[in-house]
């Protein structure tokens, strides 16, 4: 009977059915009637090559959709975040070799120009076969925290390649690397 007493009480204190889909908005939103949480989709619209085996080089994201001031350019290849909270960073891109037999692709997180433990993912390239890399991470960044793709290669002859937009049938263009960036918590 207990039980029956409690959500009777609940039932009356709560707010109607409407209601309690404006507090689902008014916690999810980010307060500009779009998105439920702010995200970005960045990406590249040119091949890249690996210039040195001697280093790492950050991945050029020259451009975007989305983002609606959530997040800022302050380079062709870093971003920053206006909010804190925290963020899932999804990659994706085509991995090319132009001169076979073979070598290696790594690619991985930076965060305020500190690599993320752990982030990295390596991929063997043993052909001239295009091939999708794809990863993703989580973590927290404060407002104002920058953000970066890094990759590295064992060879000069590896690419993230790009493929410009395909007719009879019309196909869009495949940029060599995307990454998504959104917000998936408030909490930090």
């Amino acid at each position: 009977m207990s039980k029956k007493l409690v959500l009777i009480a609940l039932l009356l204190a709560s707010p109607s059915l409407g209601e309690c889909t404006n507090y689902h908005y008014k916690i999810f939103s980010d307060g500009n009637d779009g998105a439920i949480l702010p995200y970005i989709t960045l990406y590249s619209t040119y091949t890249q090559s690996i210039s040195a085996t001697d280093a790492v080089q950050y991945i050029e994201l020259n451009s975007h959709l989305n983002g609606d001031g959530h997040f800022t350019q302050i380079s062709k290849s870093t971003w920053s975040v206006v909010d804190h909270g925290v963020y899932e960073f999804c990659y994706s891109g085509i991995v090319d070799i132009t001169d076979p037999p073979s070598g290696k692709m790594e690619i991985w997180g930076r965060i305020n120009g500190v690599d993320v433990p752990d982030s990295n993912t390596i991929v063997a390239v043993v052909t001239a076969v295009e091939q999708v890399v794809a990863l993703c991470w989580i973590g927290p960044l404060n407002a104002n925290d920058t953000f970066a793709a890094m990759t590295y290669g064992s060879d000069t002859n590896l690419r993230w390649l790009y493929t410009a937009a395909s007719s009879s049938p019309d196909r869009p263009a495949t940029p060599s690397f995307i990454m998504t960036v959104k917000k998936v918590s408030g909490l930090h």
